[in-house]
């Protein structure tokens, strides 16, 4: 996924899914994942790069390499898990 699959119209942010074929699917964000998404892409300060991007070291300094699948998944469940 990449900064640029992520949109809004109007009120309504969408995330652009890629499918097997090429196909895109076109789901509707929730408004609380909207607002981390509007945050997370103001520190990335790149439209066109990963969604995900790794961390360097614990200074939470973020570079152009992309996360891997599965420590995206790590990382949601993580957040998933945790009260807030």
């Amino acid at each position: 996924m990449r900064v640029s699959d992520y949109s809004t119209q109007g009120r309504h942010a969408f995330f652009r899914l890629h499918e097997k074929g090429g196909k895109f699917h076109k789901v509707p964000a929730h408004h609380v994942a909207a607002e981390y998404v509007e945050e997370y892409v103001a520190a990335a300060d790149d439209r066109r790069g990963p969604r995900f991007r790794t961390a360097r070291g614990r200074t939470r300094a973020l570079t152009t390499n992309p996360m891997s699948q599965s420590d995206v998944w790590r990382m949601i469940r993580r957040r998933a898990e945790t009260p807030v």
